[in-house]
């Protein structure tokens, strides 16, 4: 039986094929559907090395702040992480050795200012929110990182609950499919 490239049969015959060996391999997709970066379909493979730029799926390990993202709503509940929330998908702006301040113009690493990363009092719906104080800034010790989203303004990221330890950063992120 010959099978014509454009079959479905043969689209479903790819697409099995390529899920089967990324299970294989250990590797997942994610769907994201909010806004903090583009709607799509990610591909999420075991984190070796974490490098700044790099997309990473984490889990918020700040139990407060995940307490308080969940009773807002901000976030469905989840076990896939130990604070009750789904895994996050961040850029990871800056690595252990780099030095993160908090200003009123915005997040600066290493003394760059990224765009679209200045904290806010409240959020999208007016309520208050804790967020790293102004003038906070640190150098990244040994298995510290910082994750931020600006692909929009206001994003739920490290500046809002701080720090990630490297347990936190569960795998290496690649989209697939985004709009």
């Amino acid at each position: 039986m010959k099978i014509k490239s454009k079959s479905p049969l043969y689209v479903a015959l790819v697409v099995t094929a390529f899920y089967l060996v990324s299970w294989y391999c250990g590797w997942q997709l994610a769907v994201n559907k909010t806004k903090s970066m583009p709607r799509g379909i990610y591909l999420v493979a075991p984190l070796v090395t974490v490098e700044r730029g790099q997309i990473v799926s984490l889990c918020i390990s700040n139990a407060d702040a995940a307490r308080s993202y969940a009773a807002r709503g901000y976030m469905p509940a989840s076990d896939q992480c130990a604070v009750g929330l789904p895994r996050q998908l961040k850029p990871v702006a800056a690595v252990p050795g780099d030095l993160v301040t908090i200003t009123a113009a915005g997040t600066i690493v290493n003394g760059q200012l990224l765009p679209n990363s200045r904290v806010f009092d409240t959020d999208s719906d007016g309520r208050t929110i804790t967020h790293l104080p102004l003038g906070w800034s640190k150098r990244l010790g040994s298995g510290e990182y910082f994750v931020l989203a600006n692909y929009i303004e206001r994003s739920l990221d490290s500046r809002y609950y701080g720090t990630l330890r490297r347990d936190d950063l569960k795998g290496r992120v690649w989209p697939l499919i985004t709009i």
